[in-house]
């Protein structure tokens, strides 16, 4: 079920990361230009005849007013047109152009930040395991052979220990220093809306109804890069697990001390004995998966003295809770 950001860059983009285009109305903008041009139209052919007619001595000079009036017409309407259609593709591929980069760069950004994660979580579980070794080889030092040749041996492999934990400890401080962003004080819900609109150019996510309840603002210090990631990460989730025409929805509840932000889905849910497993490196139930998406969540959560969360959603399926801290506990830096 997990997948990463890497299956965006076989998708082709429709909507800008600021969702511009998405807050258009199409139809009753489509319905204003094609009544002004009717009333144009229906003005000029009146007013056009009615010079012609005045115009005319004859039948024959009549006629030739109207071809030309007619040819006329077609010239400035072909005109006006062509601005038209030139304006529009040119403000689309800028468009595309803007989101390609943007994107780019997301997508760039999840890769570094999912080594660092997967480099800080190793790192993790090697110290875990070094101090226990260092434990027992502390009380072999104390308690085993009085042998000098065994006490210098194990002192040789106590150090190496010592060495092979700063070596861990510089990986993961290394780790944490390249986390994209910064936490800065941010409204949170323009932030949401914007992932929401990226997530939005996966074909599989253009197949889904989303919809988002948040509220009017919510300033809090926040990674604006790693709450972006993860949300496209549970977005897109989502859209995999449900069918087409399937529903998903984000939700962002702000609470005294942190905000939860939910993402439900209508799908099947995730089964029983998989649920132990979810948050593990490189674990997915997908062909096409790395199994490192929900890890990435988890990061971001830890970055924000938070935790994540799952349990059933009200729709039937899945619902990821994501808790992000918003007290003292989290020091904004000057953007």
């Amino acid at each position: 079920m997990v997948m990463s950001l890497d299956s965006i860059e076989q998708q082709a983009p429709e909507d800008g990361l600021h969702g511009t285009a998405s807050r258009l109305r199409p139809l009753p903008i489509a319905l204003l230009v094609a009544g002004i041009y009717t009333i144009a139209s229906v003005v000029y052919i009146r007013v056009s005849s009615s010079i012609a007619a005045r115009l005319s001595h004859s039948v024959a000079e009549m006629q030739a007013i109207e071809q030309y009036k007619g040819i006329f017409f077609v010239l400035v309407t072909g005109l006006l047109l062509f601005v038209i259609a030139w304006l529009l593709l040119n403000a689309l591929r800028r468009r595309d152009e803007e989101l390609l980069r943007n994107r780019n760069v997301l997508i760039s950004s999840e890769r570094v930040a999912i080594a660092g994660i997967f480099a800080s979580s190793m790192a993790h579980d090697v110290n875990n395991i070094l101090t226990a070794i260092q434990g027992n080889l502390e009380l072999l030092m104390e308690y085993g052979s009085p042998d000098p040749t065994h006490r210098t041996m194990l002192a040789d492999a106590y150090q190496a220990g010592e060495r092979l934990g700063q070596v861990s400890r510089r990986l993961m401080h290394s780790a944490r220093s390249h986390t994209p962003g910064q936490i800065t004080n941010l409204d949170l819900v323009p932030i949401i809306q914007e992932a929401a609109d990226f997530a939005h150019s996966h074909q599989k996510v253009r197949q889904r109804h989303v919809s988002l309840e948040l509220p009017d603002t919510c300033v809090m210090p926040v990674n604006a890069p790693m709450v972006t990631r993860s949300l496209l990460n549970l977005i897109i989730n989502a859209a995999d697990a449900t069918a087409p025409g399937g529903r998903i929805q984000v939700v962002l509840d702000v609470q005294e001390k942190e905000v939860v932000l939910q993402v439900h889905d209508d799908g099947p849910g995730i089964p029983g004995h998989q649920l132990e497993r979810i948050f593990e490196p490189f674990f997915t139930s997908k062909e096409d998966g790395n199994g490192l998406g929900l890890l990435s969540v988890r990061s971001c959560a830890q970055e924000h003295g938070g935790r994540v969360l799952y349990r059933q959603s009200p729709l039937g399926g899945a619902c990821f809770e994501l808790y992000l801290a918003c007290n003292s506990a989290l020091t904004p830096q000057s953007a």
